[in-house]
């Protein structure tokens, strides 16, 4: 088997110089984890032994005032997902977990259920964060069954890319011990706010990537120190293993913190999708508006859509293939919102900027133009443009 350094050096090449003390340092490339000496479950964390029908779950719960404001919107309508009617973070309970490995198979194991959700406290709002961990799979059952009773007492989901990975997982497990039949194990199919793909829809291109810990660095401005000493996904299995070898709880102490700020950067991202769905702020990065103006485009709400989209080409800079991509969809939305003369005059634009490289294409532009010109109400013909920026979304 080897010991616990020779196994990560299998997993991580280039890992040296661990200890085989109490205290160990494992080098990898930008980034070194410094495991702290050796020390019970109880001396990491102050947990809730609570009893099950299955036996004593451990479960460590925080409070943290809730300092975001509530935007009110309505995420169906501005995500295109039905399911989502009614949403707000009071009735959510957001997940994350740590699990044995990256496959969502039924091999692998859920060893930490990060769960968050909003309650009234006196004259106070706060979060209840609890983190679920199984202390040895034996004893699984009872963190998986007051993880689904937990469950049952929200309408909605909030994860980030939980449909594919976080809630695969859960639903496994929970066939797998039995505690849902085949007939209730569809936990993936309720109400669902996924903020990877949500947020996709307003940042695809507009940062190297939309994992959670760019948007924390970019969208949220997190304190740096809230990831420093931060651990790698690819070695949690690691550490747990490590734990259930050894019992020296104090290596997961990176794994409860780095769990502890995924669920709570998602409270605040989800109050930040709502705020720039329903309330865009008024310096918007112009990749931003396009992307935030061709969900519009996509999901019929045409009006949201000339607001962003005209944003988009007037702020610029935009990449030359994208304010092409831009202008053709604003004349698609300014002709579904049935502004005629605004979609004669754009697409009049389009055909003299062709007028000397390909002049067939002007000349069916400018008849488009006239096409959409007729369509203008006789006391209004005369009118160039409209003014965009006072239409309601």
């Amino acid at each position: 088997m080897g010991n616990f350094s020779d196994r990560l050096a299998r997993l991580q090449p280039g890992l040296e110089n661990v200890a085989h003390d109490g205290t160990a340092q494992v080098e990898v490339p930008a980034y070194t984890l410094r495991l702290p000496p050796q020390g019970s479950l109880a001396e990491l964390r102050d947990w809730h032994l609570v009893p099950t029908p299955y036996g004593t779950a451990h479960i460590h719960r925080e409070y943290i005032p809730y300092g975001d404001s509530d935007i009110t919107t309505d995420l169906s309508n501005r995500l295109g997902d039905k399911r989502l009617v009614g949403f707000t973070p009071d009735n959510a309970l957001y997940i994350d977990i740590e699990a044995t490995g990256l496959s969502h198979g039924a091999g692998t194991l859920a060893f930490l259920i990060g769960c968050a959700y909003l309650e009234n406290h006196g004259s106070q709002r706060r979060i209840v964060l609890e983190q679920l961990f199984v202390d040895t799979p034996e004893n699984e059952m009872p963190v998986l069954a007051y993880f689904l009773k937990l469950l049952y007492r929200f309408d909605y989901l909030v994860s980030f890319n939980g449909k594919s990975y976080d809630l695969s997982v859960l639903q496994n497990r929970l066939v797998l011990t039995r505690l849902l039949s085949s007939q209730e194990r569809e936990i993936k199919l309720r109400p669902h706010l996924d903020l990877l793909h949500s947020c996709r829809l307003a940042y695809v291109g507009a940062f190297e990537n939309t994992k959670l810990q760019t948007l924390e660095r970019m969208v949220l401005k997190l304190d740096p120190s809230e990831r420093e000493d931060d651990v790698p996904g690819s070695l949690v299995p690691s550490l747990y293993f490590h734990f259930l070898r050894t019992g020296y709880a104090s290596v997961l102490d990176v794994v409860l913190r780095h769990n502890r700020t995924d669920v709570l950067s998602m409270v605040s991202l989800t109050n930040h999708l709502m705020m720039l769905v329903e309330e865009p702020p008024c310096q918007l990065p112009p990749l931003v508006a396009y992307n935030l103006g061709r969900a519009a485009l996509r999901f019929k709400q045409n009006h949201r859509a000339l607001q962003f989209l005209e944003r988009a080409v007037s702020d610029g800079p935009l990449p030359v293939d994208v304010y092409d991509k831009a202008s053709q969809m604003l004349i698609t939305a300014a002709r579904r919102a049935g502004h005629y003369a605004l979609a004669a005059r754009l697409t009049e634009d389009s055909a003299l900027a062709l007028q000397q490289s390909d002049p067939h294409e002007c000349a069916r532009l400018l008849r488009l133009a006239e096409r959409y010109r007729r369509k203008v109400p006789s006391v209004t013909r005369e009118r160039t443009s409209v003014d965009i920026g006072g239409l309601n979304p």
